[in-house]
């Protein structure tokens, strides 16, 4: 049985006056004043579990590129993203990369990469994801498909009127099956049937 390791402090985030082009800048402090990092960075987000006695937290240069951060304020990954949000209770991170959204895990590796035109955060097991077909819900507990999410569990999407299976990490998207005569469509290397209703939700 592993012990338990307990989890530290999280760095304060603390905005630094800045003279233009940069303005404010954002440094990272602990909790006895000692500064982790220094002003060089525009905006942080709050910092989550990495599962290993760690943390992680989404942040941005000053260019405005978004990386992950851990604990100690170093980058674990480097900035190059559109941007990247907060780590919810799944442990999934949002990002946009070439305008299109994915998810990474707590190490900032991406386990589904950019393919969404929209995406939200997963609440109570779902997700509200959007593709060029129409909005649907991304289900962390589906079965095959890629094994480095969830330990093993392939993010499905279920959406009224199309089925989706394929993509290199895994993804699917569940819905009534297509009407008689359907024929099947290609996005992005996933086969998409059509069914008979289709979810033109958005964002």
């Amino acid at each position: 049985m592993t012990p338990h390791r307990p989890v530290p402090s999280a760095p304060y985030a603390v905005p630094v006056p800045g003279d233009a082009p940069f303005g404010t800048r954002v440094a990272l402090v602990d909790a006895t004043g000692s500064l982790v990092r220094a002003p060089d960075l525009t905006a942080v987000g709050p910092f989550h579990p990495d599962g290993d006695g760690g943390l992680v937290a989404p942040a941005a240069d000053l260019a405005g590129l978004w990386g992950y951060l851990d604990g100690r304020g170093r980058w674990i990954v480097g900035p190059g993203l559109e941007w990247a949000g907060a780590f919810d209770g799944s442990g999934l991170s949002r990002f946009r990369r070439a305008g299109l959204f994915g998810y990474a895990d707590v190490s900032g590796a991406p386990v589904v990469a950019a393919r969404f035109l929209g995406a939200e955060e997963f609440r109570h097991g779902l997700a509200v994801v959007r593709t060029e077909d129409g909005a649907g819900y991304a289900d962390p507990t589906g079965p095959g498909g890629d094994r480095r999410l969830r330990r093993g569990r392939a993010l499905r999407t279920r959406r009224a009127g199309a089925r989706t299976a394929g993509g290199r990490r895994g993804l699917r998207v569940r819905g009534p099956r297509g009407a008689p005569g359907d024929r099947p469509a290609v996005r992005r290397g996933a086969s998409v049937r059509r069914g008979r209703s289709g979810a033109g939700a958005d964002r």
